[in-house]
């Protein structure tokens, strides 16, 4: 019997996409679930130790287009003016503490 070794390497790549995102979208101070290119999004409406979300309608009825092209100058001077913010608001944790995760692996 004999036994040999040699160089091991592996190579990896991945690619993902999501359709929706936790967020706070009506600023009440709860997660809710926003979900891309829909026109309704999921509530948090949890309370008395019971997650719950109900279905809300983001209607846009009466709106136009205003779009408006800017030239590179008016658009630094855009961004010298205004500073640049996430366009929704970060979700905090109503609660502190702490998360753990443990696994265990066996041979």
């Amino acid at each position: 019997m004999s036994i040999g070794g040699g160089p091991i390497w592996s190579t990896q790549w991945g690619e993902g996409s999501l359709t929706s995102s936790l967020m706070d979208m009506d600023g009440d101070g709860l997660v809710d679930i926003a979900i891309s290119g829909s026109n309704i999004y999921y509530k948090n409406i949890s309370g008395n130790g019971k997650i719950q979300f109900k279905e809300v309608y983001i209607g846009a009825e009466g709106m136009t287009d205003t779009s408006t092209e800017l030239s590179s100058t008016e658009e630094n001077a855009y961004h010298a003016t205004y500073y640049i913010q996430r366009p929704f608001r970060m979700w905090k944790a109503p609660y502190d503490g702490e998360v753990r995760i443990e696994q265990k692996i066996k041979k």
